[in-house]
Parts: C-alpha cells; structure tokens; sequence
C-alpha cells in the first residue's frame, strides 16, 4: 500500500525491491514499539500488591479476579489496577461503553459472590 500511495519512481527492479524491504522491515519495527504491545501486561504475571482495601492480602482478590472470566477480568484489571477510565478502555477492546460498563457491573458481582460479599460494596 504505501509503494502505491507513494508513487515512487524507481531506476530499476533493484531499487524498488530494496525500498520495499525497507520499508517493511520499518513498518514492523513501529508496530512493535506501538504503545499498546508496550504497556500490555499478562494478567497472569502481575506482581502481587501489598493490599487490597485494608482488608486482606490482595493475593488472595487477585487470584479470585484471575479466576473470573476474560471479559470481566480483562476490564476489571484495566478499571481498577491500571486506572483507565471506561473510555479507555472501550478505545482499547474495541466495544462501546455501554459494554465495559456492564461487564464492569457483572464482573464487581461475580467478585463480590465469589469473595463472600464483603468487597465492593
């Protein structure tokens, strides 16, 4: 595509092969320094935090939030760890609002069941 948009002129078969490779091996580069693939982190390697609430160990809601659905735990880790607003984070999945603010609602229920209601109240 950008050999097309450019509309470049080459001298011979040679240079144009060579301004493709650059090119593309540019392209790839920018692509894996994108911000996303940067402050992306696994959900199953985060590091425990030293609290949660002043309540108890955030190892243990933690685990219980690892162990809730991709969906919920997904936006519930981007909402509350990492403090992305709703916004964000449907910029960031590619659903609408409406969406990430449900699946927020139904993963805090999920979470609260799961870890006897006394969180998230």
């Amino acid at each position: 595509m950008k050999l097309i948009q450019s509309q470049m002129v080459f001298n011979d078969h040679e240079h144009e092969k060579a301004w493709l490779t650059v090119t593309t091996r540019n392209y790839c580069k920018d692509i894996l320094k994108n911000w996303w693939r940067i402050r992306r982190v696994a959900l199953d390697t985060l590091p425990e935090v030293p609290s949660w609430n002043g309540h108890e160990s955030s190892g243990k809601v933690l685990a219980r939030l690892l162990s809730l659905p991709e969906k919920y735990k997904t936006v519930l880790y981007l909402y509350y760890f990492e403090e992305y607003s709703v916004k964000e984070i449907s910029e960031m999945i590619g659903h609408k609002e409406s969406t990430i603010q449900t699946q927020l609602s139904r993963g805090r229920k999920l979470l609260k069941i799961d870890l006897g209601g006394n969180y998230l109240e």
